[in-house]
Order: C-alpha cells, then structure tokens, then sequence
C-alpha cells in the first residue's frame, strides 16, 4: 500500500486529495500534545454536551453518540492545525 500510494502521488503527482493530510502533517507534534494535555478532556467534554442533547433528543445510542462526538472533536483539531498551516505556524523538536 505504501509502494503504491508513493508511485500514485509523487510519480503520477495526484497531490490534489492530499491536503487534508498535509495538514495534519505538518503539524503532528501540536495535535498530539495538544490532544493528550487539554484537548481530549476539555473539547471532548465541552462537545460532549451538544452531542448529548441533540442526540438523545433523536433516540441516537450511547455508542453512537461517542463516535459522533469524537469525529467532531477531530474535526475541531484538524481546523486548529489549518489555523497554523495557514499562519505558517510549524512545531518542531
């Protein structure tokens, strides 16, 4: 999978769908300290209350709930490594 993925973006150069991980990318060490110190507890929770309501409001599960709010949650880190992408922010070691 590797192999082919190297040959179908950097040889053929379809580099357009990539971006999404650029982004994250480019930033790995801001989005992993972040998550693990005050990310997880406080966006999690803090969404977790919206998720909560409007999805016992449907008849949504427990479960799925928890996945509905972790993919928001992941969408909220994602657009803070954009943040710094576009600010050219990068985090290194």
């Amino acid at each position: 999978m590797l192999a082919f993925l190297f040959w179908f973006i950097n040889v053929k150069g379809h580099k357009n769908w990539t971006t999404f991980f650029v982004i994250v990318g480019m930033n790995p060490t801001f989005i992993y300290l972040f998550s693990e110190t005050i990310g997880k507890d406080w966006l999690g929770g803090l969404v977790m209350v919206f998720t909560d309501g409007i999805g016992s409001m449907t008849g949504l599960s427990e479960t799925s709930i928890g996945v509905i709010n972790a993919f928001i949650v992941l969408r909220i880190f994602w657009y803070l490594c954009y943040i710094l992408y576009k600010k050219r922010i990068f985090i290194k070691i």
